[in-house]
């Protein structure tokens, strides 16, 4: 009997150890799908670049210039950046096509990314150039 009750202590031990590495991948392959806060360096057009390749490599940037979808471009702006910002899209020719300011944006004290390059969307070719500029 008293074995019995060692071997049930042990399994129950295990059970325990093996509940805490499944918490602990969960935990881990959660912080690792939040979006990391960059750090707002003094240049501002680096932070703008980084932006815009942190929404390419999620997938985002492409469905809101493609689709302009205001609403999910504000609400992940106004996370990443400051709310002083604007983006622009342009054509491969350079046409302004449509552009999103936010409400604190300065045009005299702004800081823009370099030219991102979106080639196309859904498989269809249509080159658009995004802008994103922030001010302090």
């Amino acid at each position: 009997m008293d074995n019995l009750l060692n071997n049930k202590g042990i399994t129950l031990m295990y059970d325990a150890i093996f509940a805490c590495i499944i918490m602990f991948f969960a935990l881990a392959i959660f912080a690792n799908s939040i979006p990391r806060p960059i750090l707002i360096q003094k240049d501002l057009s680096e932070y703008a670049n980084s932006v815009l390749i942190w929404m390419d490599s999620k997938g985002l940037l492409t469905k809101c210039i493609y689709e302009e979808d205001l609403k999910l471009l504000s609400s992940i702006l106004n996370k990443l950046c400051p709310k002083n910002y604007r983006l622009e899209v342009y054509s491969l020719e350079g046409t302004l096509l449509w552009s999103y300011t936010s409400s604190g944006f300065d045009f005299d004290r702004s800081s823009a990314s370099q030219q991102y390059l979106l080639i196309s969307y859904q498989g269809i070719p249509s080159p658009r150039f995004v802008i994103l500029k922030i001010s302090p």
